[in-house]
């Protein structure tokens, strides 16, 4: 095969090629993850520690708001996240930002009334992390600014059952009572009430808030990163996939990124083929045309 064929394929090459190529590429990973290490933005590094510093005797106001729309682009923090509140023995009150929420949050921790195990029921039994005990979920409260800014000012007068209807009473939602009993105020949201919590539970009440965002919604919420209203942001898909690097269990995310980077490299590889093909069989082609002319 003379040179010239050869810049004739790499600059004609069949496009079939590289559809096959890039769906390979994205299969293989999900069938058989790699774990390629990535870099980790101090936004994530600072979320992290959030975590890390979770104790028993914190409290944490745990707003789950991404509905099925923004699941797949956040549940990878989401199972992140919550594995370490687990491993903390923190408390945990759960609110829903969407009617959907309660199926997310089913797809996650399970609901042990139902025998339906979730993605973190092993974790759950491990550390023995009981609902009543440990955690409880108030189910869809956060439904508008008025009930966001109603709940940060008397718990008591918006909710007094579980989200099945069951009295709170003998649990420890008896020693809540405003926005300012609680530690952290983790929140996974496409925007439901992520506003309303910063203006009614972080500048009101000095909460410290931590914020899992889909990508539209970064440049929106990055100010309040600056301003010290959010002391972190997992960023996206991308962001997720941080986190489960630093925890060192990894998940949806990192796969994900596997996939994206083998991508990129294969993409970057056709690129550079491509132009080299080009001017080569463009550069054999004018010698070919002055030697015949010649």
């Amino acid at each position: 095969m003379s040179q010239g064929n050869i810049f004739k394929i790499m600059a004609t090459l069949d496009r079939r090629i590289i559809y096959l190529l890039i769906f390979i590429l994205t299969l293989a990973p999900v069938l058989n993850p790699i774990g390629l290490p990535i870099a980790v933005t101090q936004d994530t590094v600072t979320f992290y520690n959030y975590l890390e510093d979770l104790n028993e005797d914190d409290i944490i106001w745990a707003a789950w708001e991404t509905g099925f729309s923004a699941w797949n682009e956040l549940k990878a923090g989401i199972i992140a996240t919550y594995r370490e509140v687990i491993k903390s023995g923190a408390k945990m009150v759960v609110a829903y930002g969407t009617t959907e929420d309660n199926a997310v949050f089913q797809l996650v921790f399970g609901d042990p009334d139902q025998g339906i195990r979730g993605i973190l029921t092993d974790d759950l039994e491990k550390y023995d992390y009981q609902y009543g005990r440990d955690y409880i979920v108030l189910g869809y409260v956060l439904v508008n600014e008025a009930s966001t800014s109603s709940l940060a000012r008397d718990l008591h007068s918006v909710v007094t059952n579980d989200y099945k209807g069951n009295s709170l009473d003998g649990t420890f939602w008896d020693d809540l009572h405003d926005a300012g009993d609680f530690s952290l105020i983790i929140d996974f949201s496409p925007g439901m009430q992520t506003n309303a919590m910063i203006r009614h539970w972080v500048m009101d009440y000095g909460v410290a808030m931590i914020e899992g965002a889909i990508g539209v919604n970064i440049p929106s919420l990055a100010p309040y990163i600056d301003t010290g209203h959010l002391k972190a942001m997992l960023q996206s898909t991308r962001g997720c996939a941080e986190l489960e690097y630093l925890t060192g269990e990894p998940g949806p995310g990192l796969t994900s990124m596997d996939a994206f980077t083998l991508i990129h490299y294969v993409i970057v590889l056709f690129i550079v083929m491509g132009n080299i093909g080009y001017f080569g069989w463009e550069k054999n082609s004018k010698q070919r045309v002055r030697t015949a002319v010649g």
